[in-house]
């Protein structure tokens, strides 16, 4: 979620010591990829996806991806086997295609009106 747009600040929370959270410990940065309405399969088939094969440096952004955004974490927060991550949004890319948002368990599609 945006924390700021001034300066842009992005807040995540991932699982406290989980092979994501250890790698954007050890590189103090992490790429953001925004799923798109094309995306809606592989968005319940990316937290069964095992990291270890990741090389650092390599971004993974998806094909048909909505947008990406590069970020260097500011600050860290330890919350109930969670770690609450501020970060700053250092490039970004919109890929023009709509995206998708996750609200009470169900993904939704944002369209242009």
């Amino acid at each position: 979620m945006f924390v700021s747009e001034k300066e842009p600040l992005v807040a995540i929370s991932i699982a406290k010591n989980h092979l994501t959270d250890l790698l954007i410990e050890k590189s103090g940065e992490f790429i953001l990829a925004i799923a798109s309405e094309a995306q809606k399969d592989l968005v319940w088939q990316l937290g069964s996806i095992k990291g270890e094969e990741y090389q650092t440096g390599k971004a993974l952004i998806p094909e048909g991806s909505s947008a990406w955004m590069a970020c260097q974490v500011v600050s860290k927060q330890d919350v109930n086997g969670y770690r609450l991550v501020i970060a700053r949004v250092v490039d970004q890319k919109d890929l023009e295609n709509a995206p998708l948002v996750w609200q009470k368990n169900k993904l939704f599609s944002l369209k242009t009106l």
